[in-house]
């Protein structure tokens, strides 16, 4: 039941948070934030073997929180929630990806999205064109010009663990061509 009440807990700073990249003034702290990164981290921990990466796939709410996260205005949270979803994506034989499935489903009606995968994609997309021209600074986002010097490692291994997830939920229906072609159509 850990990971029930860790989920809760991430659910709730979830639903405070705003939508989008950067959030509305005051709509979220940073000790929210913090707090929904040590969540996470905590979850990782408790999946890092087979009884908890079991009970993960055992209650849907977990995936769910995972998922919610993708979207966190935080890029430490996102890199992190794409390994530990590409992990759950290729856990238990084919149930750990549809369970992931099943998430993004959920977020998407949540958040009152068209496709599965828009409000994720979106943020991807706002968070790499946000880097600046050729690596510096101009032109880049308040959010990598706050980020510091580790910044550009960060958004490196943010955009391998995001492609990761992306070829984890595009290529793990092998045997089934026609839903393969159906989530790579989205």
């Amino acid at each position: 039941q850990g990971q029930v009440a860790l989920t809760n807990v991430l659910l709730k700073i979830n639903r405070r948070q705003a939508t989008g990249p950067a959030p509305a003034f005051g709509s979220t702290s940073d000790k929210d934030l913090d707090r929904e990164y040590d969540i996470v981290k905590c979850l990782k921990a408790l999946m890092n073997n087979k009884y908890g990466a079991d009970d993960a796939l055992a209650h849907q709410q977990v995936p769910v929180a995972l998922a919610t996260c993708l979207t966190s205005p935080r890029l430490t949270t996102r890199k992190l929630v794409s390994e530990v979803l590409t992990f759950l994506c290729h856990w238990a034989d084919g149930q750990g990806h549809l369970k992931v499935l099943q998430a993004m489903d959920h977020v998407k009606t949540q958040t009152g999205e068209n496709g599965r995968f828009d409000a994720w994609m979106r943020i991807v997309e706002v968070t790499i064109d946000g880097r600046g021209k050729m690596g510096s600074l101009v032109g880049a986002s308040e959010e990598v010009r706050s980020g510091g010097i580790g910044r550009e490692n960060l958004l490196m291994e943010y955009a391998v663990a995001t492609l990761f997830l992306l070829n984890m939920i595009i290529d793990a229906p092998e045997r089934d061509l026609q839903l393969r072609c159906h989530i790579r159509a989205q």
